[in-house]
């Protein structure tokens, strides 16, 4: 894991070097390590950065308190936690046995296998939160393949959505 940050520098240095106009990981984690390297970056081309779009989608859905769903390492690592705290939002996560049980569909989404039962069991857990919170956030890119806003009560976030609607506001030129 120690060498993500410095693989993921060189490849932005790459991709810099192609002259693009901005810059979308469209990874949750990715983030995690590009955070640290992003001091020594210099980069004269904006980077649309997936936990700030969707803080910034939750506030602008006025959401106060929202439900974290995501690898098993995002839900408990914190990074993801502190990202949307910034926005001002309180950041619910599933207990254990939940958070190990959408471990293991996210697990079954990375290996292309997309089941009805999984679609029930996220839409069960958000509606076993819904009264607590006022939003949900799919921290994970496999996630929306089985879940999406009509079977949650609660507005859903998917910030691999958000931050590609941002990056093409831009490069379209009405961000």
């Amino acid at each position: 894991m120690a060498e993500i940050p410095a693989l993921l520098e060189r490849e932005i240095a790459a991709l810099v070097r192609l002259g693009p106009d901005c810059l979308v990981i469209c990874n949750n984690t990715l983030h995690k390590a590009f955070d640290l390297i992003a001091p020594r970056l210099v980069l004269s081309i904006p980077v649309f950065h997936i936990v700030e779009a969707a803080g910034r989608a939750a506030h602008a859905l006025k959401l106060r308190r929202v439900l974290l769903l995501g690898t098993k390492f995002t839900m408990e690592d914190g990074y993801y936690h502190r990202g949307l705290e910034r926005f001002d939002l309180e950041v619910a996560t599933p207990d254990e046995a939940d958070r190990a049980a959408i471990q293991q569909i996210q697990s079954q989404l990375a290996r292309g296998i997309v089941r009805e039962d999984f679609r029930r069991a996220l839409a069960a857990l958000v509606g076993k939160h819904a009264a607590s919170v006022d939003g949900v956030v799919l921290a994970c890119t496999e996630l929306p393949l089985a879940l999406g806003q009509q079977d949650c009560r609660v507005p859903v976030i998917n910030p691999t959505e958000v931050q590609c609607r941002e990056a093409f506001a831009f490069a379209a030129g009405v961000g």
